[in-house]
């Protein structure tokens, strides 16, 4: 998707929150216009189970795979990981897939528990963390 923003004069202060918004909007829509369903319905609670276990096998991830799911601010910097950015009861975050136990958020973070794959919609408890 491409998109064309242009302004005239001088840049104003909210010039880097306008085109960070919009950048988030675009990836919002090109997830949803995603026939084959994103990262963004393999952490949907919404989906069936076989629908998430299809979609996670197209990643070459099995269902038996222990994930954790870190959820950061939806404008968080992006990890190298597979994401997608997913409404919440807390607005929109980043969810962001970590198998390896090593991956780091460069900000505060939530975690979720250690999941199989195919329940990472639904991992109970999560607990917070903030990078110093």
């Amino acid at each position: 998707m491409t998109v064309w923003l242009e302004r005239e004069g001088e840049p104003g202060a909210v010039d880097e929150v306008i085109v960070e918004r919009l950048a988030l909007g675009v990836e919002l829509l090109e997830a949803c216009r995603r026939p084959e369903g994103g990262f963004d319905a393999v952490v949907d609670p919404a989906r069936p189970v076989a629908e998430r276990v299809s979609l996670l096998a197209k990643r070459r991830i099995t269902p038996a795979t222990r994930v954790r799911i870190p959820a950061t601010p939806a404008e968080a910097a992006d990890v190298r990981e597979v994401s997608a950015i997913v409404p919440t009861r807390y607005g929109l975050l980043r969810a962001t897939l970590d198998t390896s136990g090593t991956l780091t958020p460069p900000e505060r973070a939530g975690y979720g528990t250690w999941v199989c794959a195919d329940r990472a919609p639904n991992p109970g408890r999560r607990r917070s963390s903030r990078r110093a």
